[in-house]
């Protein structure tokens, strides 16, 4: 018998309340991609930031809240 489990690899999970019945784990890489305005090329572009302490914070309330 074989045993499954499934993993999500993902970042705001808790903000997008998303649920997948049979998830055994999330891992949530605390880290945003946010969007800031460019002044070398005056451009809008990407940037790949850490969560604050207060977002962590409401995500680990939320998961004790859900479970």
């Amino acid at each position: 018998m074989f045993c499954v489990v499934q993993v999500i690899l993902a970042t705001n999970v808790a903000e997008s309340s998303v649920t997948i019945p049979g998830v055994s784990y999330v891992v949530d890489s605390c880290r945003s991609l946010e969007i800031f305005w460019d002044r070398n090329i005056k451009h809008h572009s990407p940037r790949l930031v850490w969560i604050s302490q207060s977002q962590v914070i409401h995500f680990v309330d939320l998961f004790f809240l859900i479970t």
